[in-house]
């Protein structure tokens, strides 16, 4: 079990080598929007880092942290659908 899914990390591994066309991730609306959150929430946390409580500034650091993943996530998921499409047509 363990090897079959050694194998299928080095198919896609090969498989992202090979196939460098670019992956519908998030619309670039919706990217340019989630950049001027992170932005604002960055000022946000400047000026609450000075006079606010902690928690205050965690939150908003959570908010800005969750943001990035969402960017993040997205891609991944876009790469791992090609891969499993990819894999798909091959069989």
């Amino acid at each position: 079990m363990i090897f079959g899914v050694i194998q299928e990390s080095e198919w896609v591994m090969k498989k992202q080598e090979l196939s460098r066309e670019p992956l519908m991730i998030l619309s670039k609306q919706v990217q340019d929007s989630l950049d001027e959150a992170v932005a604002s929430l960055r000022n946000a946390l400047a000026f609450a880092a000075r006079s606010e409580e902690l928690y205050v500034s965690k939150h908003i650091a959570d908010l800005m942290f969750q943001i990035e993943n969402l960017k993040n996530v997205s891609n991944v998921l876009a790469m791992s659908e090609k891969i499993i499409k990819e894999w798909e047509d091959e069989k």
